[in-house]
């Protein structure tokens, strides 16, 4: 899934972010992956971060968000990456 994430701070930001699965829980304005874990299924990581973006949109592969500021479009970001290694990992200690 391809994540685009840009910010109304910085017009020329545009950052790109290729992960496995997102998503994002409307009512608690929460966002997750889904985690293996060897034979445990039902894991989760959670984005601890406290930014929300001003837009989401998630579907067909792909999602943006949008925030309002550089500093916590970057965050996001970054949180993506690290969550999408774990994800990756989760993967690879799976039993079958």
């Amino acid at each position: 899934m391809k994540i685009e994430l840009t910010c109304d701070e910085s017009q020329t930001f545009l950052m790109m972010v290729e992960v496995r699965a997102l998503d994002f829980d409307s009512e608690k304005k929460t966002f997750s992956m889904p985690l293996i874990m060897g034979d445990d299924w039902f894991q989760k990581v959670n984005c601890l971060l406290s930014v929300m973006p001003t837009g989401v949109s998630i579907g067909n592969g792909r999602g943006c968000m949008h925030f309002e500021r550089y500093q916590d479009a970057a965050a996001f970001g970054a949180w993506l990456i690290e969550g999408n290694a774990k994800v990756e990992e989760g993967f690879r200690t799976m039993r079958g």
